[in-house]
């Protein structure tokens, strides 16, 4: 492991009887004393409760717990076939986080131009109450923009949280990580389509 490198990680969790998968990628930084275990634990809590903002937790009506993630190395070796994901319990990350279908959706933006450097998250179920005619009320776009402030500023590039490692997107095409620059939460809500391990930031 060296400076740039970058992994892909998932978080595995439950919710409504159901296994469900979030897709991240992290490039190391130039040090790194913080384990990637940690600093994954550290960015799940942040998400999911914040410090100023509410997290993603208080957006969400139905609890979802992540019970464990797990990671591996880019760019996965072509035609050699999946690398298998060794999961190891987090323990003691709160409930609430992102899962899949009608959801509120952030644009991620990077240094490099195009499709190829950016990348989409989307978080839901959404609870009705937040709701209004298709969209985020006012005061849940609010919260949902802090939280998303928040995450840019401790794990984006120069985030101050912890530089070991830094939130990013990788490209299939250029075979290439970069860091996540800026995040444009959208009022409009979306649904997401069935989305595998592999696609997305």
């Amino acid at each position: 492991m060296a400076a740039g490198d970058a992994f892909q990680w998932v978080a595995k969790g439950q919710c409504l009887g159901q296994d469900v998968y979030n897709v991240y990628c992290a490039i190391e930084g130039a040090s790194s004393p913080t384990s990637l275990d940690d600093w994954i634990f550290g960015f799940l809590e942040l998400l999911m409760v914040g410090v100023t903002s509410p997290g993603i937790n208080g957006l969400l009506p139905v609890a979802y717990t992540v019970s464990e993630a797990a990671w591996r190395p880019l760019p996965l070796v072509p035609g050699g076939g999946e690398i298998a994901f060794s999961f190891s319990s987090l323990g003691g990350v709160a409930d609430g986080a992102e899962i899949m279908q009608a959801s509120a959706v952030a644009k991620l933006l990077t240094p490099q131009g195009g499709r190829r450097g950016r990348g989409r998250k989307y978080f839901g179920p959404l609870a009705s109450a937040i709701l209004d005619n298709g969209q985020l009320t006012a005061n849940a776009f609010a919260a949902f923009t802090d939280s998303m402030n928040e995450m840019l500023a401790a794990y984006g590039q120069g985030g101050g949280a912890d530089d070991s490692y830094t939130w990013g997107i990788w490209s299939d095409v250029n075979q290439a990580a970069y860091p996540i620059t800026g995040i444009v939460p959208n009022q409009i809500v979306y649904t997401q389509r069935r989305r595998v391990i592999g696609v997305g930031g």
